[in-house]
């Protein structure tokens, strides 16, 4: 069995990850071209109604997705019953939340800080069922290891946002346009999934079967609820004490930052959970592959928060344009923090979820909130600038706290052992990233200037991982498993040796 796991989760880790570099770049690409067009205000509208029907959203999945990717199944009839009442529970969840939206529009208008949006988030809305319907499906395929159908359904209804979004904003219907795009893509998505499934719904209920899952998707349902806080107590606090014009910046710049994260992290992170929910019961083969995927998180995720550290101004004006500088220090240092939040945060929240122990979970976001919820209030207060430098810090020592005083002391897993596992990876981002900040800083350089230097850095990067065994091999490795491993074949001719470690 687990040479059959471990032989799936390579073959899948090819496909999400192209799910995801080329999904995530279609994302960026849209938001580029709409940041020209439409104002930093639109997008704070744009986080208003995100924020009601991402919150809707979790409540009509009702925590079933990761019960049917991890829980054992004695027949196949068994696991297609589950789906079936996953899939009507979520469908009459997510008409009964529409219905809800609908009669409280205008109010839940109000209280985000804009009273003109109570019919763009019941619009938003319509998304909730198909979103429900791609839930199951989704849980469907990754149970399967089934990544390449997920490649092309995503890479498909991420187009479909940047062919209808950007013509409807250049024909100037603002936030509509987005709104609009996000539907059609939820709506092919969708269909997409469950014509290409081998499980369709059929009309089939039982409730003793509900009443299985919710014991296990309660905690999960609990856990979606603090990270949704977590994700938009942000923009929900800057949305009423602040201007849409800063919540726009900040929810861009977060989007923005999350995105590029999204393409390394998005691939792995649904793996993580697959892969580790079957070695739930083998100790030593759980903690081998947690170490293995935070190191593969870390070497590819370090770097990249480095890059956008350094050279957020250049990033920011060239990619969004120049109305959105105020951001860039924002930018670079939430990039800085989100990079241990995933190497610590996502891949220790989804070692507690993947043993069954979704609590942990819940407990290390109550923690994290402790640190951010007051950096949110007081940066708001005393405006952008000081709200860019402690928000960042709070997330940082947030994460920290929580999730390694939880490995430490429920979870068995040594926090020094993280630090020597990912030794390397930190000390070439400082061997890279302090010297270059100096640089940049006490001189004055262009973009062009910039751009050379990030690639000169890239190459640092690439001839440090491969003086050192540990990271040569994990890199190599990382090659094979992604689909290019001519450009292994080629560094590995080249070994830049510092001596055995």
């Amino acid at each position: 069995m687990v040479d059959s796991v471990g032989s799936k989760a390579a073959r899948a880790t090819k496909w999400s990850f192209l799910t995801q570099v080329i999904s995530k770049l279609i994302s960026p690409v849209t938001t580029l071209v709409l940041a020209h067009i439409l104002a930093p205000e639109v997008f704070g509208i744009i986080a208003l109604v995100t924020m009601v029907t991402s919150f809707a959203d979790m409540f009509s999945d009702a925590g079933f997705q990761k019960y049917l990717i991890q829980h054992e199944y004695d027949s196949e009839r068994h696991y297609h019953l589950s789906c079936d009442v996953a899939f009507w529970t979520n469908m009459a969840v997510s008409f009964i939340l529409w219905g809800a939206i609908i009669l409280v529009r205008n109010p839940l208008a109000s209280m985000l800080g804009d009273p003109t949006i109570g019919l763009a988030i019941v619009v938003a809305c319509a998304s909730l069922p198909l979103t429900s319907a791609t839930s199951v499906q989704t849980a469907v395929y990754q149970r399967r290891f089934d990544f390449k159908t997920l490649f092309y359904s995503r890479v498909g209804s991420s187009l479909l946002i940047l062919v209808v979004s950007v013509p409807l904003a250049i024909a100037g219907i603002g936030y509509w346009s987005m709104i609009i795009g996000t539907i059609s893509s939820n709506l092919l998505l969708a269909v997409w999934l469950t014509i290409c499934s081998t499980w369709k719904p059929s009309f089939r209920y039982s409730f003793s079967e509900l009443k299985a899952m919710l014991s296990f998707s309660v905690w999960t349902l609990v856990e979606q609820f603090s990270i949704w806080i977590t994700n938009w107590i942000g923009a929900f606090i800057l949305g009423s004490m602040m201007s849409t014009y800063y919540l726009g910046l900040y929810n861009t710049s977060v989007s923005l930052v999350n995105a590029i994260v999204a393409i390394i992290t998005g691939a792995v992170n649904p793996i993580i959970f697959a892969t580790l929910s079957r070695f739930q019961n083998d100790l030593p083969k759980f903690k081998k592959s947690f170490f293995y995927v935070q190191k593969c998180l870390a070497i590819t995720v370090v770097p990249v928060a480095v890059a956008i550290f350094l050279f957020s101004d250049m990033l920011v004006d060239l990619y969004l344009g120049s109305q959105w500088l105020e951001a860039a220090t924002f930018l670079g240092l939430y990039a800085l923090a989100s990079s241990l939040v995933v190497v610590f945060g996502h891949v220790c929240s989804n070692a507690y979820r993947s043993a069954g122990k979704p609590a942990y979970s819940l407990i290390s976001q109550i923690i994290f909130l402790a640190f951010l919820v007051p950096s949110y209030i007081i940066g708001a207060k005393e405006g952008f600038t000081v709200f860019s430098l402690i928000v960042p810090a709070a997330r940082l020592l947030g994460c920290l706290t929580s999730h390694l005083v939880i490995c430490k002391f429920l979870m068995q897993l040594s926090p020094m052992q993280m630090i020597t596992n990912l030794r390397w990876v930190y000390l070439f981002a400082l061997i890279i990233g302090v010297p270059n900040y100096i640089l940049i800083d006490m001189c004055d350089i262009n973009y062009i200037a910039q751009a050379l230097l990030l690639i000169v850095d890239i190459a640092a990067y690439v001839i440090l991982c491969n003086s050192i065994n540990d990271t040569r091999s994990l890199m190599y490795d990382l090659l094979e498993r992604m689909g290019v491993g001519k450009i292994s074949a080629i560094l590995s001719k080249q070994k830049f040796m510092i001596g055995k470690h």
